[in-house]
Parts: structure tokens; sequence; C-alpha cells
């Protein structure tokens, strides 16, 4: 999700909680993206998130709940503890910074590349991710500018020379501002995109984020599907890219 830049404070109406989640005082609004609003509540329990979906293109806040349920025996997952018919969501707060490549060291980088390896190594009853079904709804979404119908196309077309079946566990959506770092503990946020499907699209994403090494990008290899397209890596940072351009054009309309 990208940040929402606007000056307007977002109306917040809490349904009824447990006394133990019950604000003890009015919650202090954090933020907001394309895809939510951030809320921090002050509880009898701790300090706590209210997460407002608003369901940006693609999307899925019903299907991000299960994938949630699925994780909640790892330590990299926000605690899930309500959600809403809706979608939004009451998790546990957690402490820790949106991390900067150049103030991680080894061992921490070596730490996330782990737990996307246990994510994409977890089964998940779930139907997997339909990226045509997705491309198509983001031109429908963009109003099928002409530049939207040409990007739409080139995804097409390469997913369709993917190898099948793509089915494991992908989040989908990774950047800084999905990840928390608190010492040596990583925090993955923001599992609305997040299904059974090509982990490549992780994998990218950390290389974006980092430049990956040659020694990290083998060690991620081991447990990335075989996509059968020459040069990977280049192929799915070009692959990528389109579909962020894509997204963009879909969230102006």
């Amino acid at each position: 999700m990208r940040p929402d830049h606007s000056s307007l404070k977002p109306s917040l109406k809490l349904p009824p909680l447990p006394d133990e989640w019950t604000p003890l005082r009015p919650p202090t609004y954090l933020n907001g993206t394309s895809g939510h609003h951030l809320w921090r509540l002050k509880t009898l329990s701790g300090e706590l998130i209210w997460r407002q979906s608003l369901q940006a293109p693609g999307a899925d806040p019903h299907r991000e709940i299960q994938v949630l349920q699925a994780l909640q025996s790892y330590d990299w997952v926000p605690d899930l503890l309500f959600h809403t018919p809706k979608g939004d969501q009451l998790l546990r707060f957690y402490p820790g910074q949106h991390p900067e490549r150049t103030s991680l060291n080894s061992g921490q980088r070596l730490a996330l590349i782990q737990r996307l390896i246990q994510l994409w190594q977890t089964p998940a009853q779930l139907a997997a991710m339909d990226y045509s079904a997705l491309i198509l709804d983001y031109q429908q979404q963009a109003q099928s500018q002409p530049q939207a119908t040409l990007l739409a196309q080139a995804l097409l077309n390469e997913v369709a020379a993917w190898s099948r079946p793509l089915n494991q566990l992908t989040h989908h959506d990774l950047h800084a501002q999905n990840l928390l770092l608190h010492d040596k503990t990583w925090m993955l946020l923001d599992w609305e995109y997040a299904a059974p499907g090509n982990p490549w699209i992780d994998a990218i994403a950390l290389d974006r984020m980092w430049s990956l090494t040659s020694e990290e990008k083998q060690r991620l290899e081991t447990a990335l599907p075989c996509l059968d397209i020459p040069h990977p890596w280049q192929q799915m940072h070009q692959w990528l890219d389109r579909l962020d351009q894509l997204w963009e054009l879909a969230c102006q309309w």
C-alpha cells in the first residue's frame, strides 16, 4: 500500500469490544494508505492497533483474515485479536522501525530471508492467486487507458509463460513500510494481497529494497519454483515494475 498524503483525518467508530480491548482514551490516528487507516489504542491489555480496511485495487481483506489466521503461530505475523465482517482488524501493537537498507547487518537480512522462505513453505488451504484476473481487474479499473491496455497485455503474455503450478503462500506486497524491525525481530505487515502464488514476486521485492547479494539470491532460490523462463531475476523485475505501473493507473480512477 502507498501512503495517503491527504490532510483529512478520517473518523472512527469502533464496534463493541470486550472491556480489555476497549480504549481507555480516544484512539490516536497514526496514518493512512490507499488500503487502510491505522489507529493506536491504549487498553487494559496493552497497546493495540485498529486497522480500518479501505480495499485498494486488488486487495482482498477477507482472504487476508484467512491468511492471518493460518499464520498465527509465527512470531513474525501480527496477533489478530478481532475482525469485522468488512475486514477491519484489531491487532497487537509491535515496536520497531521500518528498515533502511543501509542500516541492516547481514544477520538481520538473513533473518528476513529465512522468514520469507518459511512463509513460502507454509501450506495454505486457499485458492491460488489468479494473476490474469488481477491484471484484467486493474486494467478495467484504469478505465482501459491506452497505457493500461499495453501494460496489461505484456503482463498477461508473461504470466502465460510461467510454469505451473504456482501455489506457494506469497505476501505480494513487500516494501519497507510493510516491515517492522525491532532489534533482531521482524514483523511482516499488511497481508491484503497475500495468497498462494508466485513467490518470485516477494524475492524481487526484496531485491528492490536491498540489492541482494549473489549468496542471498542463491539462498532464496532453494525455495523458489522453476518458472522455466530465461533470466528469471531480470524478467520478474520487469514484470513487477509493469504491474506496479498498472496498479498506479488503477488507483487514479
